[in-house]
């Protein structure tokens, strides 16, 4: 299997994200052998219905990092109203984020603060995310 999956992979019209992020899924799969099989006959079988469970499976873990997220957020807002004017900055960029606006929050809390401790006021900051 892992011969027919790297394959696969060479083959595709976009490369893996990173080698050692493929060694890490190789050996994930090898571990899991039942597992990865299961994967390859639904595949094979029937692949909407595989999709669905994949998504599904993901869908699952975004759900759980939101609700993470949401505990976490009021330290991030209290860390980002410390820069004066950098919370309203990432409520607007992000006000038309509908899926896991908690995760979003975040995100754009790091990444603007480190844009703004870098020398960029909040309205540049602002330019640069969105």
């Amino acid at each position: 299997m892992t011969i027919l999956l790297r394959s696969i992979m060479e083959q595709s019209k976009t490369s893996p994200v990173d080698p050692e992020i493929e060694a890490a899924v190789l050996r994930y799969m090898k571990v899991n052998f039942q597992e990865t099989r299961y994967y390859w006959r639904m595949l094979r079988q029937d692949p909407e219905r595989a999709l669905k469970e994949i998504m599904c499976r993901k869908m699952s873990r975004m759900e759980e990092l939101e609700k993470l997220a949401e505990a976490l957020k009021p330290l991030v807002q209290q860390w980002a109203e410390q820069t004066p004017g950098l919370h309203a900055c990432i409520e607007a960029t992000i006000k038309n984020k509908i899926l896991f606006p908690s995760i979003a929050y975040i995100e754009e809390a790091v990444k603007m603060k480190a844009r703004f401790d870098m020398g960029s006021n909040p309205k540049a900051v602002v330019g640069a995310s969105a």
